[in-house]
C-alpha cells in the first residue's frame, strides 16, 4: 500500500509541475511558477530592454519562490519527526492554490499578482520538500530526472541489473507524467473558460494526497503499536 502511495504521490507531483508551469506561461504574464531558471534568463532580458513590469512579475515570483523554499524547510526541520511535515505542507499547497480562482488572466502587474506569489511559494515548497518518495526527484524540472532516467538505464543495460532497468523507466514515467500535465493545459487553453478549472484539478490533486497522506500516517501508527 505505501509503495503505491509513493508511486503515485511522485507521479502526480510531476503532473502538477508541468500542468502549473505551463498555466503560468499561457495565463499568468508569461513568467514560470515554478522553474526560476527561466525566470532569472526572463529577468535578465527583461532587464535590458527595460520591461519594467515584467521584470517587477519575474523579481516577485523569484524572491517568493526563496520564501516557499524557506517555509518548506523550517515545517521539515521542525515537524519531519512527528511524521506530519509532508501533510502540513500539503494542506499549505491547497490553501495557497485559492488565489487563482479569483483573478481572470494575467496581462499587465495587477491584483492577480496575488495569485501568483502564492503559486510561486507552492514551487518553492515543491523542490524543498517532495524530493523523495519511491526514488529520489524533482516534480517542478525535468533535466535532472532526464540525467537519473539515462544514468539507470545505461548501469542497468551494462551491469544486467534489473533495480536499475525498473528505476530508469520510473523516472521515464516521471517525466511522460510531467508532459502529460503540459498537454492538458494546453487544450484546457483552447477553450479560454476552461482555465478557470486549472486550480480546482490542481487543488483536486493535492486532496488526493493530503487523504493518502493521513491514511499513510494513520497506517505508520499502527505498525508501531
Amino acid at each position: 500500500m505505501r509503495r503505491i502511495y509513493y508511486i503515485y504521490a511522485t507521479l502526480i507531483l510531476a503532473f502538477i509541475g508541468g500542468f502549473f508551469d505551463t498555466y503560468a506561461l499561457f495565463y499568468r504574464g508569461g513568467k514560470y511558477f515554478f522553474l526560476q531558471t527561466g525566470n532569472l534568463i526572463n529577468i535578465g532580458i527583461d532587464l535590458i530592454n527595460k520591461n519594467y513590469e515584467g521584470l517587477i512579475l519575474g523579481l516577485s515570483i523569484f524572491f517568493t519562490f526563496i520564501v516557499g523554499l524557506v517555509i518548506g524547510f523550517l515545517i521539515d526541520y521542525f515537524f519531519s519527526k512527528k511524521k506530519i511535515n509532508k501533510l502540513i505542507l500539503l494542506i499549505l499547497i491547497l490553501i495557497f492554490m485559492i488565489p487563482s480562482y479569483f483573478y481572470k488572466e494575467t496581462i499587465d502587474i495587477d491584483y492577480s499578482l496575488i495569485a501568483i506569489v502564492f503559486m510561486a511559494m507552492v514551487g518553492g515548497i515543491l523542490l524543498e520538500s517532495f524530493r523523495n518518495y519511491s526514488v529520489s526527484f524533482t516534480s517542478t524540472m525535468m533535466t535532472n530526472n532526464m540525467k537519473l532516467m539515462t544514468d539507470s538505464l545505461l548501469k542497468g543495460g551494462i551491469e544486467h541489473n534489473k533495480v536499475e532497468l525498473k528505476k530508469g523507466f520510473f523516472y521515464l514515467s516521471i517525466i511522460l507524467s510531467f508532459f502529460v500535465g503540459v498537454i492538458v493545459v494546453v487544450l484546457l487553453y483552447e477553450y479560454s473558460e476552461m482555465m478557470m478549472m486549472v486550480p480546482l484539478i490542481g487543488q483536486l490533486l493535492i486532496f488526493s494526497l493530503i487523504v493518502l497522506e493521513i491514511i499513510n500516517l494513520k497506517k505508520g501508527e499502527e505498525n508501531e503499536e
